[in-house]
């Protein structure tokens, strides 16, 4: 793992942060230049990292093994290669399975970082939706799909402008986002409503009673009343140890 890029303490932080709640609220990079990118490694780091959101977009790149990915109530095997593109306000929890490994690391920055002002017509068209949390589903890409050389070029550029930090990188990593930025939505991003959708953001407020109320006894009847929805429609499972959780 390269060192210039997370202290091993600094890593092991950011983690117990975001299992202590499901809203990570932590600030990665610097407050003018809101990126950063974290190695890491399951189990060797961290034996999972839990459910979880946050306002950043989050682009996970696995290096080696196998692993799986839940994003909102969806559960996303990856392997080497494979890419994954989280956006802002998206539930999500990474781990793998018994005897499984995985390398990999997570490209987190705030879209905001590449916004203009109220009339950019970038900002307007294509950030500020995502912005606002109106994606509704991850970007997931694999080898084999006839893009996904130059998402994968874009991953190598942008740890190699962060490793070699040249005068002006910041600029080269902004060019390699918005490039990012560009190939997803070659591949048709759909969204909500003009507000987050209803069924994440109802997933957020049980998750949060949970965090609560941990240790006592939760009922699907009450996890249905505090979303509005009946228990036939609520259909919830269990929570699995990744903090993920799975529906009838």
């Amino acid at each position: 793992m390269n060192e210039k890029w997370l202290k091993e303490d600094g890593r092991k932080e950011w983690v117990r942060k975001m299992n202590q709640g499901y809203h990570e609220i932590k600030e990665h990079g610097k407050r003018g230049f809101p990126f950063n990118i974290y190695p890491c490694s399951i189990p060797v780091d961290f034996t999972h990292v839990a459910l979880h959101w946050h306002e950043e977009m989050e682009i996970i790149a696995v290096k080696k093994g196998n692993g799986r990915i839940t994003v909102d109530t969806v559960s996303y095997p990856v392997s080497e290669g494979d890419i994954l593109a989280v956006f802002p306000g998206q539930l999500h929890a990474i781990s793998c399975g018994s005897g499984e490994r995985m390398e990999y690391e997570n490209i987190i920055f705030r879209i905001s970082m590449l916004m203009g002002d109220n009339g950019d017509g970038c900002t307007v068209h294509f950030l500020s939706p995502l912005q606002e949390g109106q994606a509704k589903k991850p970007v997931l890409i694999q080898k084999g799909q006839p893009d996904y050389e130059v998402f994968g070029n874009v991953i190598r550029e942008l740890d190699k402008f962060s490793q070699q930090k040249g005068n002006g990188y910041q600029l080269a990593v902004k060019g390699q986002l918005f490039l990012f930025l560009y190939y997803a939505y070659g591949r048709g991003i759909l969204f909500a409503e003009k507000k987050p959708g209803h069924a994440r953001e109802k997933i957020k407020g049980i998750l949060d009673y949970i965090r609560e109320h941990f240790g006592e006894e939760i009922t699907i009847k009450q996890a249905a009343e505090l979303c509005f929805y009946s228990e036939v429609q609520t259909g919830a499972g269990p929570m699995a140890e990744d903090g993920s959780l799975s529906y009838m």
